[in-house]
């Protein structure tokens, strides 16, 4: 049980609830996208969180960050996945075998999370995430959207300060969402920058977006934090880092480096092999 092993240390719900698979589609080559109508109305999750994802007839438990934000459980009772293929037997089911009209189980837990509360001050916001790492920031990232809207209509609840999205992965084609990124840094005070690790050079995307070439390097952050047009202020940064664990250890001393406390960095690294004992909780 590979999923419930590592995450036996963190926060879960008390409600599963039944699910049914509404839609799936492929995101890429290896990805697909699965959107799952809960039925129980007592679910609700955090952006940031995972599932616990039951499948019947599958003995071992899947774990997948849900890549939605919580407004759209809230308006259509739906939440989104994005899976990466993989020999582990949920990932397979989900590939191979999961139809429009297979239910499921679901259960929402993990520490890894972003839920600001009416009158909580602003804070900005910086969200870096490697490979299928952007489920979770995609859904902080669409949340602090859909407050700042909220908070704009109605002048109540959280309001958000600025959001930047740094974004890498090694193909144009494994950048998950993209589109929905770049239309959301259209909008003030939210950002995002994509980068393609095998890619050479400067790639055009869509209507001249640039997605750069390399990972997110020392120097993004630098340049993302303290540059003359950066939109961040370092006095209430919030980081959250997602993705392989090579990135995250090379991204929290960046971090760091730059001035940012310990406690403004908040982190979620997996791995494609079991450990030998249980991960710590990721720290709050």
């Amino acid at each position: 049980m590979f999923h419930l092993n590592i995450t036996a240390g963190q926060a879960r719900g008390e409600v599963i609830s039944k699910a049914v698979v509404k839609e799936i589609r492929d995101l890429s080559r290896t990805v697909k996208k699965v959107d799952l109508e809960i039925k129980d109305p007592r679910f609700t999750f955090k952006a940031g969180q995972w599932v616990d994802f039951f499948i019947p007839d599958v003995e071992v438990v899947g774990g997948f960050s849900i890549c939605s934000a919580p407004k759209l459980l809230k308006d259509k009772r739906l939440i989104e996945l994005a899976i990466k293929r993989s020999p582990h037997p949920p990932v397979v089911w989900i590939h191979e075998k999961c139809q429009i009209g297979s239910e499921v189980d679901v259960r929402a837990g993990g520490d890894f999370f972003y839920d600001p509360q009416p009158g909580d001050p602003p804070v900005d916001l910086l969200l870096l995430a490697g490979g299928v790492g952007i489920n979770p920031l995609r859904s902080m990232f669409i949340h602090d959207a859909d407050l700042a809207r909220e908070f704009k209509e109605n002048g109540s609840g959280y309001c958000p300060g600025s959001a930047e999205l740094l974004y890498s992965a090694k193909t144009v084609d494994e950048l998950l969402f993209k589109d929905d990124f770049l239309a959301a840094a259209m909008e003030p005070n939210f950002n995002c920058t994509l980068f393609s690790s095998q890619s050479m050079q400067m790639a055009l995307y869509g209507t001249g977006a640039c997605i750069q070439p390399g990972r997110i390097t020392d120097l993004d952050i630098l340049t993302t934090i303290t540059g003359e047009k950066a939109v961040l202020h370092k006095d209430r940064l919030l980081c959250y880092i997602c993705g392989p664990r090579a990135m995250v250890n090379s991204l929290v001393p960046a971090l760091e480096n730059c001035g940012v406390p310990k406690d403004k960095i908040v982190y979620e690294a997996w791995t494609n092999t079991p450990p030998k004992t249980p991960a710590a909780p990721v720290p709050n």
